[in-house]
């Protein structure tokens, strides 16, 4: 007896056809196709098996008209097939489907990702340049002169006679030489410095005459403005990324270089070259407070600004000035900032952080835009997942593909640089129960949709409080010298600061950052206070804060003023 598998192959070569065009038709695996195929096989065999020889054409014809089209045929019985699955495998399939699809999804969108390319269509390096020349006459411009200072500025170690120590004699051991930063940042009254140190200092200034000169004739200058550039170094990122600022890391050093001198000066009994040194390096630090410029140039001109105003404080505590030095000194420190003394900008830091979003991310399509991977991950300062230097980083676009998108981006970033403006025109005062700031805005964002605000939004809280510190220094500054006017011409001090004013020996009464009103001011005697209340917002009667800072204890447990006058002696640091 022949077996189905044998018999099937006497079966009419219609039918043979007819199956296979079935099974064809089913498009599904192959397991399933080939018991299909043996079902109708031994359907046929069964139905075709007792008739004659002579009729199975016929009759195998008219079976294959009754089953119909094999197409349509293949098709239901591939659907049946699949509602005959049992409910776990159906489960399965379909959640292996829902992943597959996602996959594709997400490959198609992390490869979009990964291929864009930003599109530069602003020039904010130029845009800054324009916003920070403020005239076409270069000979106006005292950054040539500034720059040869910072060229010049000599950095030898000094050796002086030093008192002897018993290990100083041994001729093996001789004292080491100052390092001209040790020698730079002996921040003590002459008085309080030893002789060896003092000699140490007049080196220092002897090896930097030459940088003087350059530095004193870029102070007498009325306009400085730098021209920047981008980086070759970092050619590979044009953006303000590579922005070459100027080379201010020493400059601080030549204003000290200006109140060392102004000391020496002094101790000759030269007090109007004292005084004209205190003020040459006031100009220079009114050369980099312009609002136009970048966050740090803006730092230095302010810290370089207080610097020489506290100076002067201090030749008017210990030198008796004529009343011409007075006039001189206080007229010189007006003509500084006509417009009135500049508090810190957020301009060109705001378009550092337009600059950025047109190289971090893509312009327009969903979003506005999004991120770049490679930028991105420059930017975060370290790259996430590397094949090969120069090949595709799949984890940088997986991680880029969560950051939110341009429009959302720019949207967020400018709300922060909106309220950084206002709060740095906002004095300390004004802004005791704001609990607005950047940090807490930033905490409400998503750090893993939003990471590139989180490297991108610098702190300007710090910044901001220090420059309305220095604008009272200032201002206290030319109310000590208006009020010794007062004095000389009247033979007392003015009961209020309303009076200075009113009788022309001051513009304004001085603004305390600390209160709503002005600097407290009380005359005792043949003398007068004149101070701020400081950081805790509180009087306390003109006593001076331990460090003689802006800060009294947080804890609590002493409270202070930062007192600018009388000035406060000399204290030695506990390890001196």
């Amino acid at each position: 007896m022949l077996t189905r598998q044998t018999a099937s192959h006497d079966l009419p070569a219609c039918v043979t056809d007819y199956i296979r065009a079935v099974v064809k038709r089913m498009h599904y695996k192959p397991s399933v196709r080939a018991e299909v195929r043996q079902e109708l096989l031994d359907h046929f065999s069964d139905t075709l098996a007792d008739c004659p020889p002579q009729q199975r054409d016929q009759r195998a014809t008219q079976l294959l008209a009754d089953f119909g089209d094999p197409k349509l045929l293949g098709t239901l019985i591939r659907r049946a097939k699949k509602r005959a699955r049992p409910l776990r495998r159906k489960v399965l399939i379909r959640v292996f489907q829902v992943f597959a699809g996602l996959f594709v999804l997400l490959s198609a969108y992390v490869l979009w990702i990964a291929t864009g390319q930003p599109t530069f269509r602003i020039d904010y390096v130029a845009q800054l340049n324009r916003m920070n020349q403020a005239s076409t006459d270069e000979s106006l411009n005292a950054w040539p002169d500034y720059d040869q200072a910072i060229r010049a500025h000599r950095k030898s170690p000094v050796t002086v006679p030093r008192p002897t120590t018993p290990s100083d004699e041994d001729e093996l051991n001789p004292p080491e030489p100052l390092s001209w930063q040790q020698v730079a940042l002996l921040d003590r009254p002459l008085a309080a410095m030893q002789p060896f140190e003092q000699q140490a200092v007049r080196a220092y200034l002897d090896d930097n005459a030459t940088a003087w000169d350059h530095y004193l004739a870029a102070s007498r200058k009325p306009l400085c403005w730098v021209r920047y550039t981008l980086d070759p170094a970092y050619a590979s990122v044009p953006a303000m990324y590579a922005l070459r600022p100027p080379e201010l890391g020493n400059f601080r050093e030549l204003g000290r270089i200006g109140i060392w001198q102004s000391r020496f000066a002094r101790q000759a009994g030269r007090l109007d070259e004292a005084l004209d040194d205190c003020l040459t390096v006031a100009r220079a630090g009114r050369h980099w407070q312009k609002p136009n410029d970048v966050l740090i140039c803006q730092w230095v001109g302010l810290a370089i600004s207080s610097l020489a105003h506290q100076e002067i404080l201090n030749i008017l505590a210990a030198e008796p000035l004529s009343l011409e030095q007075l006039n001189r000194t206080q007229e010189q420190l007006e003509a500084l900032y006509p417009a009135g003394y500049p508090l810190i900008s957020p301009t060109a830091e705001k378009l550092f952080f337009h600059d950025a979003m047109q190289w971090l991310f893509t312009e327009g399509g969903p979003g506005g835009g999004h991120p770049v991977p490679h930028n991105l991950q420059i930017a975060l300062g370290a790259g996430i997942c590397r094949w090969g230097e120069n090949g595709p980083r799949l984890l940088d676009a997986l991680f880029a593909a969560v950051q939110a998108g341009r429009t959302a981006t720019l949207q967020q970033g400018d709300a922060m640089y909106d309220l950084v403006a206002e709060q740095l025109a906002t004095s300390p005062y004004q802004r005791r129960n704001d609990t607005r700031n950047v940090d807490n805005m930033l905490m409400q964002l998503p750090r893993w949709r939003y990471v590139a605000l989180y490297v991108m939004i610098p702190s300007f809280d710090r910044a901001g409080v220090t420059a309305f510190q220095g604008r009272a220094l200032h201002q206290a500054t030319l109310t000590v010298l208006a009020l010794h006017r007062y004095k000389r011409e009247k033979g007392v001090y003015p009961e209020t600061l309303d009076n200075l004013v009113s009788a022309g020996y001051l513009k304004q009464v001085p603004e305390d950052p600390y209160t709503a009103g002005p600097l407290v001011y009380r005359v005792t005697g043949d003398a007068f206070t004149l101070y701020s209340v400081a950081s805790n917002f509180a009087d306390d009667s003109g006593t001076p804060i331990a460090d003689d800072g802006w800060d009294p204890d947080p804890r609590g447990k002493a409270g202070g003023d930062h007192v600018f006058w009388p000035v406060q002696p000399y204290k030695a640091p506990k390890d001196e």
